[in-house]
């Protein structure tokens, strides 16, 4: 009924009614204008009130940002724009720019890549038709990162590249911190260590000089996650203290995701794994509001594995099944094929050979093709060391050695301490016994290299096999 008659009324009397609306609230509210900034945005927009609904429609979206409601930030900056396009306002371009960069990140914050991309690649069109040289390498940067995540590695290599390149010539410390960064993050996740630790290293001390800004939190992010792959998990959660302070002040969804997934990883890693599990929950609580496709199986997988290290097996299959079919909606293949490793080690620790054989091998047929651009160092190192146990215990220890042989290879090139640890401390349960020395050796290494991370849970494994295998 409201709907009809609010429909029944003449144009020009619905903006005048909206305009009253608008301005009673403000009359009745003077002191509490926070608390009302959508509904004043809304009603001074219907009453084509431009300023003061672009002024109430940039409140709300702040109001917004500040408790994650990514929905609504959507919602108020494409108000903006329409409003933007509607009239003559100082210094448009640069409100524009601003709301389309916004924009695109908001979009990818809710696990709508392709829509965040081509709002990127307009920006990067007008930014270059303007000749606007600042948004133009922004832009790049964006596009970058974003093609990274929608497993285009080489394109994000080239973008991000271009973009170091012209914040370097054109002195843009901010952009060029944070492109230099993330080329360092692709590198580590290509495996490629020795090249992402000289960046992530440059990144960061750039970012010593830049406080307070998106940049540094970027590189802490970026630095983080390569000591986290690299074993030095301490290093890791001293960087994620930095990044949850810097946080508070620039209060982005997206980098209090990443800390949650960060941090619980790294918990997780050092046998922590009640601290691992609250973070790792409370970012899957943070995740409903932000409704990620993207991110959400990767916490479900995480979380399975977190479970796992402690022998809770019923419930990391549960994790890891439903980590691989929320995966599979999206079509990621980097986190299918985790999942589908989880559960391979999952049925192994259950003595169940046949089920993971069956996960293990079909996981293995796909990342082995050439093809897939997710065959990256570590899925690629665990795969090789739960194939290489499956076909020890299988009774085929020739095959199983073949496989730790191609997993170490793989761990030392990438210098990855973990990997390292695990694959030597399966090395020594498939040997010989005829061979004892061998066998030490390898526990040896394996310990230390354990010891050196901090890893309790790993460490208790390797001095459990010095006493079944005999070699202590």
């Amino acid at each position: 009924m409201q709907e009809v008659a609010y429909r029944s009324l003449l144009r020009r009397d619905r903006r005048r009614f909206h305009q009253i609306l608008g301005r009673t609230i403000e009359t009745l509210y003077p002191k509490n204008l926070q608390a009302n900034f959508g509904l004043l945005a809304h009603h001074f927009y219907k009453a084509t009130n431009w300023s003061k609904a672009l002024g109430y429609t940039l409140e709300a979206m702040e109001q917004a940002s500040y408790t994650y409601a990514c929905q609504e930030v959507l919602i108020s900056i494409d108000r903006a724009l329409d409003i933007i396009s509607k009239g003559r306002w100082e210094r448009s371009k640069v409100k524009m720019f601003d709301l389309l960069m916004r924009k695109g990140k908001m979009l990818f914050c809710v696990g709508q890549s392709e829509a965040a991309k081509t709002v990127f690649k307009d920006l990067l069109l007008e930014a270059r038709r303007l000749c606007d040289l600042e948004t133009e390498a922004e832009a790049l940067f964006r596009l970058g990162w974003i093609s990274f995540y929608t497993h285009q590695p080489r394109s994000s290599q080239s973008l991000l590249t271009k973009a170091i390149h012209l914040s370097r010539q054109k002195d843009f410390p901010e952009i060029l911190l944070k492109a230099s960064g993330f080329l360092g993050f692709v590198y580590a996740v290509l495996g490629n260590l020795k090249e992402a630790e000289h960046l992530l290293t440059e990144a960061f001390e750039l970012g010593v000089q830049l406080d307070e800004s998106e940049g540094k939190a970027w590189s802490l992010v970026n630095l983080a996650r390569y000591y986290n792959w690299a074993g030095e998990f301490e290093k890791t959660l001293e960087l994620c203290l930095q990044l949850d302070m810097l946080n508070q002040k620039i209060r982005s969804p997206y980098f209090m995701i990443l800390l949650y997934f960060i941090q619980g990883s790294a918990y997780g890693a050092l046998g922590q794994i009640e601290k691992a599990k609250q973070q790792l929950k409370a970012g899957l609580k943070q995740l409903e509001v932000v409704d990620d496709k993207f991110w959400r199986p990767r916490f479900l997988n995480t979380l399975g594995w977190v479970h796992a290290e402690t022998g809770e097996l019923q419930d990391a299959v549960k994790l890891n099944k439903q980590s691989l079919e929320e995966a599979k909606h999206t079509g990621d293949p980097e986190i299918i094929h985790n999942a589908q490793i989880n559960l391979g080690e999952n049925y192994l620790a259950m003595n169940d050979l046949s089920g993971a054989k069956d996960v293990l091998e079909r996981a293995w047929q796909k990342v082995k093709k050439p093809s897939i651009s997710y065959t990256r160092w570590r899925y690629k190192t665990r795969l090789f060391v739960a194939m290489g146990e499956l076909y020890g215990r299988l009774g085929d220890k020739k095959r199983g050695l073949d496989f730790i042989r191609r997993a170490l290879n793989i761990a030392r090139k990438s210098g990855s301490k973990k990997h390292q640890a695990i694959a030597l401390l399966t090395k020594s349960q498939l040997l010989s016994h005829s061979r004892p020395g061998l066998i030490k050796r390898s526990l040896e290494n394996a310990l230390t290299l354990s010891l050196e991370m901090g890893t309790c849970l790993l460490t208790e494994k390797i001095r459990h096999a010095y006493k079944t295998i005999g070699a202590g």
